[in-house]
């Protein structure tokens, strides 16, 4: 159904990489009145959250900022993009929502860390039009990209920000010319959920094949912290790994360095050989190469 939304201006909820993409795209295919104002919060999660580069560029282009939720606007449709928070919608807010995955497949939290950790082929967004419960209202438009392995969790926030651009071009665009729809219902039979994640979830899970540790590394590195374990009874993360051709190994002990190889320490997982080419302390400091063989990584 088309012709629904009239509305001229946008307000943008930006946060992250993401917002910052979005926002520049729309200043370059749009005139600026079309923006009333950005608004932006910080990510804690992450190692850079974008808002110092966010505030920059709409002071650049004499965009108003601020991190206040504006008052409702008849007038104004808001486009949330990242968005942590709760923004009411009770009030009669027209509140389109950003997210990362092809809806109803992963509602909920961190679904592009969700799908590639399940080795997915294909990534995606959507936007969507925000209801009283979470990603589940109304589809207005989806976006994919298909994907090979290994891939790092950054390339592929490279590829949603790209989705991220087209969409929210289109959306304007059906905005401004009054055909913006109205939306259709997704088919929460097809529903499937990612559930939220914490710092217990950055730990590495040894007993795993060595594959899906390289994804599990690739996938919550930058700009998240990164896969952890502990060394010799410290924490270290882990920011490169290779996967090794399996051999025999008779009594196999996920966890162990098997050897080193220039002072890359080659681990044992449950099934198996991974090599870390890339391994720091908890304040970013180099470790490798290491020196002592006779070492193993845990989760606990």
């Amino acid at each position: 159904m088309k012709g629904l939304i009239l509305n001229k201006k946008v307000a943008l909820f930006l946060m992250t990489e993401k917002g910052l993409h979005v926002l520049r795209r729309i200043i370059e295919e749009f005139p600026l009145h079309i923006i009333s104002e950005v608004v932006v919060a910080r990510d804690r999660a992450v190692q850079n959250d974008f808002v110092d580069e966010i505030v920059a560029l709409c002071q650049k282009n004499y965009i108003r900022c601020s991190d206040e939720i504006p008052k409702t606007n008849d007038n104004v449709i808001c486009i949330a993009v990242s968005w942590r928070t709760l923004i009411s919608i009770t009030d009669g807010r027209k509140l389109i929502v950003f997210h990362d995955s092809l809806l109803p497949r992963y509602r909920g939290f961190n679904p592009l860390v969700t799908a590639l950790l399940n080795g997915d082929r294909e990534i995606g967004a959507t936007a969507l039009w925000a209801c009283d419960k979470y990603d589940r209202g109304k589809v207005i438009t989806q976006k994919s990209s298909a994907i090979d392995y290994p891939i790092t969790v950054q390339s592929a926030i490279q590829r949603i920000c790209s989705l991220y651009e087209e969409m929210s071009v289109e959306i304007i665009r059906d905005m401004i010319s009054g055909n913006l729809t109205a939306g259709v219902d997704q088919d929460d039979a097809r529903a499937t959920y990612s559930i939220w994640r914490d710092e217990n979830d950055y730990w590495v899970d040894w007993v795993q094949d060595s594959s899906y540790i390289k994804r599990f590394v690739d996938s919550v590195g930058f700009p998240y912290k990164g896969a952890c374990s502990y060394m010799a009874g410290k924490v270290v993360r882990i920011t490169g790994a290779e996967i090794l051709p399996e051999i025999c190994i008779e009594n196999n002990s996920p966890g162990k360095i098997f050897e080193l190889e220039n002072g890359c320490p080659i681990v044992l997982c449950g099934k198996g050989l991974l090599k870390i080419t890339g391994l720091t302390n908890e304040e970013g400091q180099e470790l490798l190469p290491l020196k002592k063989l006779k070492q193993r990584f845990a989760s606990e």
